[in-house]
């Protein structure tokens, strides 16, 4: 059995013009190709790659992180890679094994 794909394009709800999503746990992975701003506790996902900017108000987990554009997140972070190829921010606690950031970022605290 394959693990389910989830993927995000334009948004069903918007909010100021913004992409906007409930945070989901799935064993699968998480495409998103709009910009998105996911929000709740926590969005967990095998793998989640986002095609523009991401905006987490939450906590994330994840084998893999790709994002390829302006990555935020106000909680923290616990993945195996993290790439993010533009602008990076993270109010609370990164944890990763392999950090790559192309950009600019300010995290709490990057172990």
């Amino acid at each position: 059995m394959s693990a389910q794909l989830i993927q995000f394009n334009s948004g069903e709800y918007t909010l100021g013009g913004q992409n906007i999503t409930e945070a989901l746990c799935t064993d699968g992975d998480i495409i998103f190709n709009e910009s998105y701003i996911v929000v709740g506790d926590h969005l967990r996902a095998h793998k989640i790659y986002a095609t523009y900017d991401l905006v987490v108000h939450g906590n994330l987990s994840a084998e893999e992180v790709i994002v390829s554009g302006t990555f935020f997140v106000t909680g923290d972070i616990v993945a195996n890679t993290l790439t993010c190829r533009g602008k990076f921010v993270c109010s609370g606690e990164v944890r990763v094994k392999k950090l790559t950031i192309d950009n600019f970022s300010v995290a709490d605290s990057i172990a």
